[in-house]
């Protein structure tokens, strides 16, 4: 991995360019305004020249900063796939894994719940059964009384 430029070294570059810039703008439009209305004084076009000197320096530093902010996130992009292609490997074998825990886990648990489940069928049943014993005996009992009254 490329060793990046500290966030502290790029933002005290760009701060030292934002001082510089507006003050070497004026001066660079105060002598293109004399060389432009007095082309014949030489001093207004070496002013000129050192005013537009200093705005291509600043220039220059400015692409420089961008540059190496662009570094910067190119090597942070190339870090992130890298760890993110790592985390996906992760995740395939821990899916993998999962399944396997999970197999065995569903057979143990699903045979819990099926003895469960089982075992309240049957309990319903008997419950039903048990009613309909009671309700048959409840009915025989009726039927037996009604009919075996005397008849007069």
């Amino acid at each position: 991995m490329q060793k990046l430029m500290s966030p502290d070294t790029i933002i005290e570059r760009i701060t030292g360019i934002s001082h510089k810039a507006p003050a070497a703008a004026d001066e660079f439009v105060k002598y293109y305004v004399f060389r432009h209305n007095n082309p014949e004084y030489t001093e207004y076009q070496s002013s000129f020249n050192a005013a537009e000197t200093k705005l291509q320096q600043i220039n220059s530093n400015l692409f420089l900063v961008k540059n190496t902010l662009d570094k910067n996130s190119a090597t942070l992009n190339a870090s992130l796939t890298t760890i993110e292609d790592k985390i996906d490997e992760e995740r395939r074998i821990n899916r993998a894994l999962t399944r396997q825990i999970g197999t065995s886990e569903q057979n143990e648990n699903g045979s819990a719940e099926m003895i469960h489940d089982y075992t309240l069928l049957y309990n319903a049943q008997y419950n039903r059964n048990f009613m309909i014993l009671v309700g048959c005996v409840g009915l025989i009992a009726g039927y037996n009384k009604i009919f075996s009254q005397p008849t007069t």
